[in-house]
């Protein structure tokens, strides 16, 4: 897997694992076969969340196996920068899908009152969450194949 340390490889697992697992529940969302009610959207996030743990848990084993001197050594210097510049890009993701949810709920309830659903809420800030851990995750690939 490519030319990755140990925390590379495990942020690649990351990414793939949320993309994979929220993609496909966003994907019926669009298609309109998503939950319909708050109760239907906890009990898929539950299940969500189930399948991310177990598929996490699955390939971190399989990277830990297979490279194991890498697995028991410690963060360095540059593991340290990564993950703090990865964090940063992250959290500003998050900053602006939460500034756009705040936006289409005030627009929203004003240009049509009622057209915006505690679904759609949740949903938004799900999307906003999954896009700021995405672009954690990617960020630090990206910083670990950079060698910054």
């Amino acid at each position: 897997m490519l030319n990755l340390s140990f925390h590379g490889k495990s942020a690649a697992v990351s990414l793939l694992a949320v993309l994979g697992t929220y993609g496909w529940y966003f994907y019926f969302v669009l298609l309109g076969a998503g939950p319909e009610s708050p109760q239907e959207m906890l009990f898929w996030m539950i299940g969500l969340v189930v399948l991310i743990v177990v598929v996490e848990v699955v390939f971190h084993i399989a990277i830990a196996v297979g490279y194991p001197d890498e697995a028991n050594g410690s963060a360095d210097e540059m593991d340290r920068a990564i993950r703090l510049k990865a964090y940063r890009f992250g959290y500003l993701l998050l900053s602006a899908g939460v500034l756009i949810v705040l936006g289409r709920i005030l627009f929203g309830s004003v240009m049509e009152p009622g057209a915006v659903t505690l679904l759609d809420i949740a949903n938004l800030l799900l999307f906003a969450f999954v896009l700021a851990e995405s672009g954690h995750y990617g960020a630090t690939v990206y910083y670990y194949l950079a060698g910054v």
